[in-house]
């Protein structure tokens, strides 16, 4: 090459590549209350997968699950009416129990606990396989409409 064009070529400035991980960052952070206002915590979602042919233990319906209340004036209620513990016990004793046979029991507000796990023994000991305890809305309000 001539000298000439040799000279007339501008020389560009090398500058340093270095690679900022400020938008990196940002982005990052962006996604990430992106996903996380998307999540919902509260219900948990799963996805059934089974077979395509219904075995015996699918065509049945359902047992419904045993719904017990505890109120705070420590009586037992089961299907709107109240009942004793032995009550409770034969009640659970004639259910018609599948495998997975579970019970929920509400509480109320000022339920000692020893008594909550009580009624979980006596449920457990007729072959309920599991017990669901839940914290209940107040009874009395209930009551009063």
């Amino acid at each position: 090459m001539p000298a000439s064009v040799r000279d007339l070529r501008l020389q560009r400035p090398r500058r340093a590549r270095r690679i900022t991980l400020v938008a990196l960052v940002d982005l990052v952070i962006i996604l990430l209350i992106f996903f996380m206002l998307r999540t919902n915590f509260l219900q948990p979602r799963s996805v059934g997968v089974g077979s395509s042919t219904p075995t015996k233990a699918e065509s049945t319906p359902p047992i419904p699950p045993m719904q017990v209340e505890l109120h705070r004036d420590g009586s037992t209620w089961l299907a709107g009416r109240s009942l004793n513990d032995k009550e409770l016990r034969e009640a659970a004793a004639q259910r018609q129990r599948g495998d997975k046979d579970v019970a929920i029991v509400a509480v109320d507000n000022g339920v000692k606990l020893q008594r909550a796990v009580n009624i979980i023994d006596i449920l457990k000991s007729t072959g309920i396989v599991a017990v669901d305890l839940r914290r209940a809305r107040s009874f009395e309000t209930e009551n009063a409409n």
